[in-house]
């Protein structure tokens, strides 16, 4: 599942022009995987694993 939500007036925590992306739920390798393939892709250098899904 993918989910990407822009900032705006029914997102007030999150700064403007920024978005956040969700990959997953999945394990904790392929998630941390996951990211370091999408840092290097170059579009989004601080993609990150957090474990939160549950």
């Amino acid at each position: 599942m993918s989910v990407v939500v822009e900032a705006g007036p029914d997102t007030p925590n999150f700064a403007p022009g920024w978005y956040c992306a969700v990959d997953g739920p999945m394990d904790r390798e392929a998630a941390i995987a996951r990211a370091e393939e999408i840092r290097g892709w170059g579009s989004a250098p601080e993609a990150y694993a957090k474990n939160s899904c549950r």
